[in-house]
């Protein structure tokens, strides 16, 4: 008996000590998840403001970046909502289709503004949507990962939507097949969904 009481309140130490270690990072893993939304965020506001200037001023020669996902898409991917992450793929991964609308925009101005306009509207979806990871109180991220729970609702689509496609899916040219997008056209920055705590 008296040897195993110490070796219960041992096993009870290591036991107490892995839970706090796992907690801890789960904590480090919140706070990554929450600067990567920010960065992405960032990222996407950069590609809006060329979308804007290359569609008000007809200019081709805009670069649109994808660096800030390819880098922190993983931290995204646990902490988002399945649909949310594949909409924002999906648009990410459109950023070629949107190149070849730019190249396009000297001689086809009509067609390249409605596409880079579809885009740009999946894209403030998704700005949306990160700006209400940064609106959250840390804690009840941390409370929403540690119940394996998304951090916000899924995403808003514009009325009477399914799901929109990415530019010029479903249509001849360099954009078929895009796939899904996320929706929005009409702007989707208005918010139906609980707002988040601040």
């Amino acid at each position: 008996m008296d040897i195993a009481l110490p070796a219960i309140f041992g096993f009870v130490g290591v036991l107490v000590g892995a839970l706090l270690s796992a907690l801890l990072e789960l904590w480090r893993e919140v706070l990554a998840f929450r600067a990567a939304a920010r960065v992405v965020r960032y990222e996407i506001m950069e590609n809006l403001t060329k979308c804007e200037l290359a569609v008000t001023n007809r200019r081709a020669d805009v670069e649109l970046v994808d660096e800030a996902w390819r880098a922190h898409r993983l931290q995204l991917a646990p902490f988002l909502p399945q649909e949310v992450y594949m909409q924002m793929a999906a648009s990410y991964g459109a950023v070629f289709v949107v190149r070849e609308w730019l190249q396009r925009m000297p001689e086809r101005f009509d067609d390249s503004r409605r596409e880079i306009r579809q885009w740009m509207g999946q894209l403030i979806t998704h700005s949306t949507l990160l700006l209400q990871v940064e609106r959250r109180k840390r804690g009840a991220q941390f409370l929403d990962a540690l119940l394996a729970r998304p951090t916000f609702p899924p995403p808003v689509r514009g009325k009477g939507q399914k799901g929109a496609a990415a530019p010029g899916a479903g249509r001849a040219g360099p954009s078929a097949g895009a796939g899904p997008g996320g929706g929005a056209e009409d702007g989707a920055a208005e918010d139906t969904s609980e707002r988040p705590a601040r």
